[in-house]
C-alpha cells in the first residue's frame, strides 16, 4: 500500500511541461483562443480582399464583353449602311431595259459578312437578315443572268421582280439599320 501512495503523490506533483500546462490550463486556453481569433480575423480579411478582387475582375470582364458587343453592333451597322449605299447605286424603279445594271456592287463575301455579323450580334432580327440576303442574292443572280444573255431582253415581269427585290432588300436592310421602314 505504501507503493500506491507514493505513485499517487508522484502523479499529483508532476514536473516539467506537463506540470506547467496543468498548473496554467486557464491561461493556455485563453492564449490559444486569442491566437485562433487573430488567425480567423486574418483569414476573414484575406477572404474579403480575394472576394473584392474577384468582384472587380467580374466587372472588368462584363465591361470587356460589353465593349465586344458594342463593336460587333457597330460593325454590323457599318456593313448594313454600306449595303444600303450600294443598293442606292442601282436603278429603281427599273422601267427601261437599257437602264439595267451590268452587275451589282456587292460581292458574295459581303453577303456572307452580313450573315456572320448578324449572327454575332444578339437580338438581330433574323427574319430581316434572311429577307435581305435572299433579295440581294436574287438581284445579283438576275443581273448576272441578264448580263450573260444581253441587256435588251428584259421582260416586264423581270423588271417587276427586280423592283420587288430591290424594295425588299432596302426594307430589310433598313430594319437591320434600325430605321423606320
Amino acid at each position: 500500500m505504501a507503493v500506491l501512495h507514493e505513485c499517487l503523490q508522484t502523479g499529483a506533483t508532476s514536473t516539467g511541461v506537463i506540470g506547467w500546462l496543468n498548473a496554467n490550463a486557464g491561461a493556455v486556453t485563453g492564449i490559444a483562443t486569442a491566437a485562433l481569433a487573430i488567425l480567423t480575423g486574418v483569414y476573414v480579411f484575406l477572404t474579403m480582399k480575394i472576394a473584392g478582387a474577384a468582384l472587380e475582375q467580374t466587372r472588368l470582364m462584363a465591361r470587356a464583353q460589353d465593349a465586344v458587343r458594342r463593336e460587333r453592333e457597330h460593325a454590323r451597322s457599318r456593313h448594313v449602311r454600306h449595303l444600303i449605299g450600294e443598293l442606292d447605286q442601282l436603278t429603281f424603279p427599273l422601267l427601261e431595259p437599257q437602264l439595267m445594271p451590268r452587275g451589282v456592287p456587292w460581292t458574295p463575301d459581303e453577303l456572307e459578312d452580313l450573315r456572320v455579323l448578324a449572327a454575332a450580334v444578339e437580338g438581330t432580327d433574323e427574319r430581316a437578315v434572311s429577307q435581305a440576303l435572299r433579295a440581294l442574292r436574287e438581284l445579283a443572280s438576275f443581273a448576272a443572268l441578264l448580263y450573260a444573255r444581253g441587256s435588251s431582253a428584259v421582260s416586264a415581269p423581270e423588271r417587276f421582280t427586280w423592283n420587288e427585290n430591290l424594295q425588299a432588300a432596302r426594307a430589310a436592310l433598313r430594319v437591320l439599320a434600325g430605321e423606320p421602314h
